[in-house]
């Protein structure tokens, strides 16, 4: 049983050898931290894209090109795709767009071509920015509004460009920047306006809007020699229309497109994320598996400090024993050294842990979701590895005998 004379010795103890106990509290540190970010940051994912398909009404429809036999990337499938799906040329085309816009239960069907290379500013290129070709819809689809200037429409010129607020920022130094020119893949557009914030980091479009440039698509497709390769079709059926009837006469629509070939995937809006979802999921395991290697290695560290701090006191161990100390007593005391270095630590940990989600998100757009269950699991796994690696040296410290303790030391 823990009593106050154990903890106050424990304490006193720890005082002593200060460089040691940091030393070793520091591996529980970055465990803590490590396991509270990844589950903080991975819920915060998990929250954005659950509210973003909330704030569309639930009632967007993605068409994507891959069927599930073509390698498609679904919840079943997710590791098992083809190292050349990526490169395979979309199956989705303007005639699939038209097909779907014709049906009078659909209210719009807003295609989305991702082109590949760089925009150049007075010669400051960026390589890390989504380049976009649509159609005017796509705002209305995805809810997005300018701050400054408008969206491409039917009357905008080819070569006019719509960018996100922070790629303006990080180009710009600001958003107030209609008029002005960049050049993409070498060609000159105009910025006839600057999106508002989105706080969506991914948007259910798998592309991060607030560092993208939007073309229309008739001025993307003279980066393909005039075709279209289409990722996406975002539909939207008509108000009062139940979704999953579109879901069952898109699939029909387009499986006569393709003549019989379901290369395409039809998804519902939470399904739509349910890859970018998974994805994160796998990652935040992997890298949870990589902080609880870090926090057993901090656990190494207790049991080792804690094994010399018994080679160290032997004759201490040997003078309480002498004096009327149990084999309880000891094991507590040594194990209370443990318990203290592990909570102390799991502690700073989440502190640290915080404040740096926290940055994180508002370097990301992300509100981290920093509950009192993940801090509850980092604690209690920093308490269970000081528990786990500080039994076994205070059981060896308990079961010392003392004469021969005595005997060792004199």
């Amino acid at each position: 049983m823990i009593s106050f004379a154990n903890a106050s010795i424990a304490i006193d103890s720890l005082r002593n050898s200060r460089t040691r106990t940091n030393m070793t509290m520091l591996g529980i540190i970055i465990g803590v931290i490590s396991i509270t970010l990844i589950l903080s940051l991975g819920e915060s994912i998990r929250q954005s894209s659950i509210n973003q398909v909330n704030n569309l009404d639930n009632n967007l429809i993605v068409v994507r090109p891959g069927g599930s036999q073509a390698g498609a990337l679904t919840e079943d499938n997710l590791f098992s795709l083809s190292p050349i799906a990526p490169y395979a040329t979309t199956t989705l085309t303007e005639l699939d767009v038209e097909a779907l816009l014709i049906q009078k239960n659909i209210r719009s069907a807003t295609p989305l071509m991702l082109i590949n290379g760089s925009i150049d500013q007075n010669q400051r290129a960026t390589e890390q920015t989504s380049i976009l070709a649509t159609t005017p819809e796509f705002a209305s689809t995805l809810k997005l509004k300018p701050s400054n200037g408008q969206f491409i429409d039917e009357d905008t010129n080819d070569e006019t460009v719509v960018i996100g607020q922070q790629l303006a920022i990080d180009m710009y130094g600001t958003d107030q920047i209609l008029g002005k020119k960049l050049k993409i893949r070498g060609i000159e557009h105009v910025i006839i306006g600057v999106l508002q914030r989105t706080s969506q980091p991914i948007g259910i479009s798998g592309v991060d809007i607030d560092h993208s440039a939007i073309v229309s698509l008739n001025d993307g497709k003279k980066f393909n020699q005039g075709i279209a390769q289409i990722q996406q079709i975002l539909v939207i059926p008509k108000k009062g229309v139940p979704r999953q009837s579109i879901i069952q006469k898109s699939k029909s629509v387009l499986t006569k497109q393709h003549n019989g070939e379901k290369d395409f995937q039809v998804l519902a809006g939470q399904d739509a994320v349910l890859v970018s979802k998974n994805f994160y999921k796998f990652v935040t395991t992997l890298t949870a598996i990589v902080a609880g290697i870090s926090l057993v290695v901090g656990g190494v560290g207790i049991m080792n400090i804690m094994l010399v701090a018994v080679a160290e006191r032997t004759r201490e161990i040997g003078i309480r024993k002498s004096l009327g100390a149990s084999n309880r007593h000891i094991m507590w005391q040594f194990l209370i050294e443990a318990l203290i270095i592990s909570v102390m630590g799991g502690i700073i940990g989440i502190i640290i842990a915080i404040a740096a989600a926290l940055f994180i998100g508002l370097m990301l757009g992300l509100t981290p979701v920093v509950s009192l269950q993940v801090m509850g699991i980092a604690l209690g796994l920093s308490i269970f590895v000081g528990v786990i690696f500080g039994l076994g040296p205070a059981i060896r410290a308990a079961r010392k005998d003392p004469i021969e303790a005595l005997r060792e030391q004199s």
